[in-house]
Formats: C-alpha cells, sequence, structure tokens
C-alpha cells in the first residue's frame, strides 16, 4: 500500500503504519503531523454548535475561501450536511492524536506535504515528521491553507506524482 491521507487522514496512515509495517510501500501526509493539536476553543465552539448548527457556516467558509468558487460552495454544502457532532468528533480524535514518540519506528518512505499558511498544522509539524522519520521529503505549497489539496491541486498532486515515480525506481 502506499497510503494517502490529508490531516487525521494523515494521523491514520502513520498509525497504520506502525501497526501494520509489512503492508505499507510508502505513505504521503498532507497538512498532518505526529500529533494533532486542536485549540480548545474551536472545540469549545464545536460543543455549543451542537444546539446550533448554523454557527459552524462561518468556519466552513473559512476553510474553503482560496479554493475555486463552485468547488467550494459544493464543499462547503458538505460540510454544512455533516454538521457539528462530526468535526467535534474529528476535532478530538484529532487532539488525542499522538505518535510523536514512535516516528522513528516508520522505515517507509513518507512525503509530508503542507501549506505555507496551514495554522491548523503549520508547516513545523511537517517538519517535525521530516526529522523523525527514517526516509521522509518536506514540500512546502507557498500559499496554501490547510486546504491545499483543493487549494492548489496540479502541485499537489505533482509532488505525489513525483514521489510515486521516485519509488517505482527504487
Amino acid at each position: 500500500l502506499v497510503i494517502v491521507g490529508h490531516s487525521i487522514g494523515g494521523g491514520i496512515a502513520l498509525q497504520y503504519a506502525l501497526d501494520y509495517p509489512e503492508d505499507v510501500r510508502a505513505l504521503s501526509s498532507v497538512g498532518s503531523g505526529g500529533r494533532l493539536r486542536v485549540h480548545p476553543d474551536t472545540i469549545s465552539h464545536m460543543e455549543q454548535a451542537l444546539s446550533r448548527p448554523e454557527s459552524i457556516a462561518p468556519m466552513i467558509d473559512g476553510f474553503w475561501r482560496q479554493v475555486e468558487s463552485d468547488f467550494a460552495l459544493e464543499l462547503k454544502a458538505e460540510g454544512m450536511a455533516l454538521g457539528p457532532a462530526v468535526f467535534l468528533n474529528d476535532f478530538k480524535a484529532c487532539d488525542k492524536f499522538d505518535v510523536m514518540d514512535r516516528l522513528g519506528e516508520i522505515s517507509e518512505p513518507t512525503l509530508a506535504i503542507v501549506g505555507s499558511e496551514d495554522v491548523m498544522t503549520p508547516v513545523k509539524y511537517a517538519e517535525f515528521l521530516v526529522a523523525n522519520l527514517q526516509d521522509a521529503r518536506l514540500v512546502v505549497i507557498e500559499g496554501g491553507s490547510h486546504s491545499v489539496f483543493a487549494e492548489y491541486p496540479q502541485q499537489v498532486n505533482a509532488a505525489i506524482d513525483e514521489f510515486l515515480d521516485n519509488l517505482a525506481r527504487s
């Protein structure tokens, strides 16, 4: 397997590589890290939003502010349909996730992609990954936020394609 994951998906990829290393050929994390702390105010906001689901609209708008408008509208609609309970569970799972002490156990080649303007999983998270994994490289996409995959899909896909091409040659 070559596992690619964004945010908590990147955490799941790391956890899978730790639990089933024999199944994994390589990893790519996008806007992720070995620990995914969430600001307590964000969790509190989601808890309060359970009784006022419409209050998550400004946050969801912020997630997709740099994404092409038609695609952003689709993503916003999906986020609103999910509702605050799904976001709350996701944020709580992220906040509890921590494999920082075990990163050195992961020997599979890893590509860490992050947007230079990602405030949810800042560049330092990806830099920590690269510094603590056995075989990792970093791609920082200038101007990208936590939604870098949707904002700069050509650059993200090109980085992953190059990574996969290098895997095929090795």
